[in-house]
């Protein structure tokens, strides 16, 4: 069975704010991978991590007024049986960008499982509050230097 390739965009999107403000601030480079592949999933990882509380109540109509290409897909799973039939027939190329702490583990582990290489594109200048470099460090050194889980197989800053 030959699998074709996507562009998937992993993205941990609590309310549809989160999502607008996602959208807004990545619109070029949405428009510009859309011009390169034929469809991009931005998958939402939210129900995907160890105690969150499941909600598929969450809308994430995309606005109109955001002029998102055609290509572009919402994907939101309920749960991690639902998020492997959904990858069945496809090889995906994916996009970090949720957290590394321990509640995403499990998602990192489904990543793992299922080969999907990713890419983490970084802004330098916009470091979060609260994180300081020995958080930094010592989530590297766990997910990374250790091989626990997955590489980053690209990073752009």
């Amino acid at each position: 069975m030959n699998k074709k390739k996507y562009l998937a965009w992993f993205c941990d999107f609590e309310s549809s704010a989160d999502f607008s403000k996602f959208v807004n601030v990545h619109s070029l480079l949405i428009t510009k991978f859309s011009e390169k592949f034929d469809k991009i999933y931005l998958i939402n990882v939210l129900n995907l991590k160890f105690f969150s509380q499941k909600n598929d109540q969450i809308s994430f109509e995309l606005d109109q007024s955001l002029n998102l290409p055609s290509n572009i897909k919402f994907y939101n799973p309920i749960n991690s049986k639902e998020f492997e039939n959904f990858l069945v027939g496809k090889i995906l190329i994916g996009i970090h960008n949720f957290g590394r702490s321990l509640r995403h583990l499990k998602v990192l582990f489904l990543i793992a499982r299922h080969k999907i290489k990713l890419v983490q594109i970084s802004n330098i200048g916009n470091l979060q509050l609260g994180m300081s470099p020995l958080k930094i460090f010592f989530g590297k050194a766990c997910y990374i230097n250790l091989n626990i889980f997955i590489h980053i197989n690209l990073l752009f800053c």
